[in-house]
C-alpha cells in the first residue's frame, strides 16, 4: 500500500509540473524575442507561451484585415505574475502597457478595448519582476467592425 501510494504521489508531482495547455493548441516559437520574430498569432484563439529566462522577451504578431475591436487577454499559467504587457502598431507605437506585479490581479485579465483600424500590431511580454518563468496564454479579442455603424478612431478633429 506504501508502495501505491508513493507511486501515486510522484506521478502527481511529475503531472503539476506539465504544462497546462492544450494538446495541438498554438504555442510560440522561439527566438520571438524581436518584432522583426514576432511570432504570428491568430485572433479570437489562445496562444500558449513562456518566459524561459530573465532576458527572454516574447513578441507576436497579428494583422487586422478591417477595422474593429481589440482587446487583449492574458493568463498566467503557472508560477508567479511578474509581466509586461504592451500592444504597439506597426510604426512602434505603443498603444497599450499593462504590468502584472501580484497574485491579487485577476487572471484572466483583459485590457482596455480599442478600436483600431485595418493593419499590423505587435504584442510584447517580457518578465518584469520576480522570478517569472512561466507559461502563460495571451488571445487577441477582434470584432470586425467595417460594416454597421461603429465609432472610428482616429476622430479628434472636426475636419
Amino acid at each position: 500500500m506504501k508502495k501505491a501510494l508513493a507511486i501515486f504521489l510522484a506521478l502527481t508531482m511529475i503531472f503539476s509540473l506539465l504544462p497546462l495547455y492544450a494538446a495541438g493548441s498554438p504555442r510560440g516559437s522561439e527566438p520571438n524575442d524581436s518584432l522583426n520574430q514576432a511570432t504570428p498569432i491568430t485572433v479570437n484563439q489562445d496562444m500558449y507561451g513562456n518566459i524561459e529566462s530573465r532576458s527572454d522577451i516574447d513578441n507576436f504578431v497579428f494583422t487586422l484585415s478591417n477595422k474593429g475591436s481589440v482587446s487583449l487577454t492574458f493568463n498566467y499559467l503557472s508560477g508567479q505574475p511578474g509581466h509586461r504587457l504592451r500592444l504597439y502598431d506597426s510604426a512602434n507605437s505603443q498603444l497599450q502597457d499593462r504590468t502584472f506585479t501580484s497574485t491579487a490581479d485577476v487572471f484572466p485579465y483583459t485590457m482596455n478595448k480599442l478600436r483600431l483600424p485595418a493593419g499590423t500590431y505587435y504584442i510584447r511580454l517580457e518578465r518584469y519582476s520576480n522570478d517569472a518563468f512561466n507559461d502563460y496564454s495571451i488571445r487577441v479579442n477582434y470584432t470586425d467592425e467595417s460594416s454597421g455603424n461603429y465609432e472610428s478612431e482616429p476622430n479628434g478633429s472636426l475636419s
